[in-house]
């Protein structure tokens, strides 16, 4: 079976596929699966200029892209219980992946692969299966210190990665930002997330593009004023409502790109 569910899911351009135990998935209902079936979803879609949208965002949203898949792979390999997850469940994601044997740590804090570096997304099947688990990769990040430079808001500490300081994080904040997270945005010119960390990596040079179709097509790159400005809330995501860069709603995004506005009028 476990040769059955590589090959099926090699099929669908998941060729980064691993195994481990799986922990309770449900605490308060006991409800509890034996194997997570875990797999990576590399997003490299080539390089685009003057974008302003986190790259793991150009496609459609990832989390529908991924969860689709694996529920195509439940049907096809038979399972009758199990539970699918793409960054919302209950389990770890990351650690999932380190367990099976997918990725290692960077400085940064992302899962990185020898082959696709630390441009993917993660996804995981639970399921009854007895299966063969896998085990951590030997590798571990290079530790050359320049993602550590160039993170634009000093996020990347000897101690970890500070979440207060992200540049992703900041610019999906709700509500009005202090003077200086607003500055930062505003000269970083991201409406939705930063790539910064990952652009500098040496992990990601030279890596593949995504084998996942849904990952190609489609891409919007860059979000302007000018076409959300006249949108209402409900017309916004109604429009966006298959991207993942919208979920925080229009006015944080017109709020970014303001500050983006006023930054390139000093």
């Amino acid at each position: 079976m476990r040769k059955k569910i590589i090959e099926c899911a090699k099929s669908m351009g998941l060729d980064c596929i691993g195994f481990t135990h799986a922990a309770p998935y449900n605490e308060q209902t006991g409800e509890h699966f034996q194997t997570a079936v875990v797999v990576l979803a590399p997003y490299y879609a080539g390089e685009k200029e003057n974008s302003n949208l986190a790259r793991y965002a150009w496609a459609e949203d990832y989390h529908v892209i991924v969860r689709d898949l694996l529920e195509r792979l439940a049907r096809e390999i038979g399972l009758e219980r199990y539970a699918v997850c793409c960054d919302t469940g209950p389990q770890i994601d990351r650690l999932l992946a380190i367990n099976a044997g997918l990725v290692f740590r960077g400085k940064n804090g992302m899962c990185i692969h020898p082959q696709y570096g630390s441009w993917l997304v993660i996804g995981y099947l639970v399921c009854d299966l007895d299966l063969p688990h896998d085990r951590p990769l030997g590798e571990d990040c290079i530790g050359c210190g320049k993602c550590v430079a160039a993170c634009p808001g000093g996020a990347i500490t000897p101690n970890g990665v500070d979440a207060n300081r992200c540049l992703s994080a900041i610019t999906q904040k709700k509500g009005e930002l202090p003077e200086d997270e607003a500055v930062l945005v505003g000269k970083q010119g991201m409406a939705f997330g930063c790539d910064v960390c990952q652009n500098v990596c040496p992990h990601n040079v030279g890596v593949p593009l995504t084998p996942i179709g849904a990952f190609r097509q489609n891409l919007k790159c860059r979000v302007e004023m000018q076409e959300i400005a006249p949108l209402s809330n409900r017309a916004f995501s109604r429009t966006y409502q298959n991207r993942a860069w919208a979920w925080r709603g229009k006015g944080v995004i017109e709020r970014n790109l303001g500050y983006i506005g006023a930054q390139k009028g000093k």
